[in-house]
């Protein structure tokens, strides 16, 4: 009926057909189902589904045709998700030692690194690292779901409510049970 429909895994189910597009059915008549990848992302009526999130779009911030990067043209702001190929705790360190360095740097008007903030019930351990400078404003935000490390980096020409822009950003992200990266067995 037009909809997607999902495996419990989080995969995009779509009908066999034969070469001439018939549904395939089998021995009880029973339409016959394939699990099939997402290629890039889908996006239909506002929202962007991808394997292990859907984002409802915020007024303003069509998606470009790069995978996973949002631009809202008229505010000058940029927002790129990424899930990570990384552990949560190696992410964490490599960029907590890059505040500890960026914090004495007079180049830099505002840097702040916050933990535990509260985006939504499914990011777990999520960290607001922000710059502020005289080129603008970078908020980043990276947290776990279902065992991935994501990264949302956000970009604005002006910190002039750039703050509040990205976090309507992040919250308007949900989250699949989908494991990109599946931890490797010892």
């Amino acid at each position: 009926n037009g909809q997607k429909i999902l495996s419990d895994d989080g995969e995009l189910l779509v009908y066999a057909t034969e070469d001439n597009g018939k549904i395939v059915t089998d021995a009880d008549g029973s339409q016959v189902t394939d699990i099939h990848g997402f290629i890039g992302q889908i996006e239909e009526d506002g929202i962007v589904e991808d394997f292990a999130y859907k984002l409802f779009l915020p007024d303003g911030w069509p998606s470009t045709d790069t995978f996973g990067t949002f631009q809202n043209k008229s505010a000058k702001q940029t927002c790129v998700i990424t899930i990570l190929d990384e552990t949560y705790d190696d992410y964490y360190k490599t960029n907590k030692d890059t505040y500890d360095q960026l914090a004495g740097m007079e180049e830099i008007d505002e840097v702040t690194w916050e933990e535990d903030v509260k985006i939504n019930d499914d990011a777990e351990k999520v960290v607001r690292f922000t710059m502020k400078s005289k080129d603008g404003m970078r908020v980043m935000y990276f947290f776990e779901n279902s065992d991935n490390t994501y990264k949302v980096l956000f970009d604005a020409e002006s910190p002039d409510g750039a703050l509040e822009a990205a976090e309507e950003f992040v919250k308007s992200i949900k989250y699949k049970p989908y494991t990109y990266f599946p931890a490797e067995e010892a």
